[in-house]
């Protein structure tokens, strides 16, 4: 039993190969093809819903342009959130993707030691003994290594330009040369591509401090950069910075493209039921059954528009529930799916549910009014669902024929969903021939103790 989804493995010399929605490398070689001939400095913001695999997509994208001779380094912004300073954390990234990569690097090295000793005066204006507080290991290597010209520097600095302009042109010239350099380590002269992530993760103030420095410092020619964010996410920081201002057009001003990231496809439930290695087959449960199971699914992440990571979620909390969920298999695995897509995005309404405060009628309700056209389209699946949900909530043969004689009752007063009741009712009788095999307080139990875990 797998608690949770294998690791993605991205293979490096085809990195798309194992993309469970498959049209992402459509998406990576477009990007590429642009990026190819457009004139920099250049940011783009990929943007997409947190949780809708922007991660997954960037480093497969990542090994993509490798392979097609870019030099790039990619980094997540939320691992440096903790810093004081956006422009030392750029650098330090810097630093460790130059030592990562320093057999193709050498040429390189010299001119991002004067990048760094150029930055001076930007990062601190105290000593090198700050700059080693806030700079991760390797980072403070640099500190050491140039301990003596960077306290000349700084002196310089400090004591000599009244003008800061002229230090943050000189910082601009430095880095320009320091990005020739990059550029002339591909025989296409192709951009130095900096891909930044989670950025919508970080505090207000960073992420906001991070795209500023992103759009005034490194605007410089051969420099191309791609950050990865959740637009609205982004958006609602802004006030918090600045106050009541446009956030849309102020975040337009930092980004020169806007690549909105692929809407997710049914692939991807596929793709997790293998990667949790959910074998239906093993639970007794019919062909039928399965259908039923994945077609609901795919139903209820399209209506209630379910992220990447929460259908990943959802697909956990079933294989573990599936596994120790005692009786009939066949009859709880279209309840599991549905109830634990309900407890993740309508936590109210399960809690009603749960507590006898909102009956069965109340969640078709719900159903009804998102989507009456597709549950009238799906006659079958969404009949079934109702009459498992019924027979479960019934707990005993004495409460089923309560729940038959509702049926009929409903049956002669709604003439509108006359025959909608008519098939529920059709389906309780086929499934309760044997008795009832079914208890709700056991299906609950198990989504409880198993949505705790993730």
């Amino acid at each position: 039993m797998k608690f949770k989804a294998s690791e993605l493995e991205i293979p490096q010399d085809e990195p798309f190969k194992n993309d469970a929605l498959k049209d992402r490398e459509e998406a990576g070689k477009v990007l590429t093809e642009f990026i190819k001939v457009v004139e920099t400095p250049f940011v783009i913001s990929l943007n997409a819903r947190w949780g809708q695999g922007k991660t997954t997509f960037l480093k497969m994208w990542k090994q993509h342009l490798i392979n097609n001779d870019f030099k790039v380094m990619y980094f997540s912004a939320w691992e440096s959130d903790y810093s004081d300073d956006v422009l030392t954390v750029i650098l330090t990234e810097l630093g460790h993707y130059i030592k990562e990569n320093e057999s193709e690097l050498q040429k390189v090295e010299r001119t991002f030691k004067d990048l760094v000793l150029s930055g001076g005066k930007l990062l601190i204006k105290a000593g090198p003994d700050y700059l080693k507080k806030i700079l991760p290991d390797t980072g403070k290597e640099i500190v050491y290594k140039y301990s003596e010209s960077f306290c000349e520097y700084l002196f310089e600095k400090i004591t000599g330009d009244e003008n800061n302009k002229n230090i943050l042109i000189q910082f601009k010239k430095k880095l320009e040369e320091f990005a020739k350099h990059m550029a002339d380590c591909n025989d296409n002269k192709k951009p130095f591509v900096i891909i930044v992530d989670e950025l919508d993760r970080c505090r207000p103030n960073y992420a906001i401090e991070f795209l500023e420095k992103i759009k005034h410092l490194f605007d410089v020619k051969n420099i191309l950069f791609v950050v990865g964010i959740d637009k609205k996410e982004v958006e609602n920081f802004i006030p918090a910075v600045y106050g009541n201002i446009n956030c849309n057009e102020y975040l337009q001003r930092f980004f020169d493209m806007e690549f909105n990231f692929p809407a997710n496809n049914n692939r991807y439930l596929e793709s997790l039921f293998n990667r949790f290695d959910i074998d239906f087959r093993k639970f007794g449960i019919q062909e039928d059954e399965v259908f039923f199971c994945r077609e609901l699914l795919v139903d209820l992440f399209k209506m209630y528009k379910l992220t990447l990571r929460e259908q990943n979620l959802c697909v956990a909390c079933l294989s573990c529930a599936l596994n120790q969920v005692k009786g009939t298999k066949t009859l709880y695995s279209i309840i599991l799916s549905f109830l634990i897509v309900l407890k993740i995005k309508k936590p109210e309404l399960y809690l009603d549910f749960t507590k006898n405060k909102a009956s069965v009628d109340d969640l078709m309700k719900e159903f009804k009014l998102y989507n009456k056209e597709e549950l009238l389209n799906k006659k079958d699946l969404y009949c079934k669902l109702e009459a498992k949900l019924s027979i479960c909530k019934a707990k005993n043969i004495d409460g089923v024929e309560l729940v038959k004689n509702n049926y009929k009752n409903k049956i002669v007063d709604d003439l509108e969903y006359k025959e909608w009741n008519e098939k529920v009712l059709s389906y309780i009788t086929i499934l309760t021939s044997g008795g009832v095999n079914g208890n709700l307080t056991e299906v609950l139990k198990r989504i409880e103790l198993f949505c705790n875990f993730f």
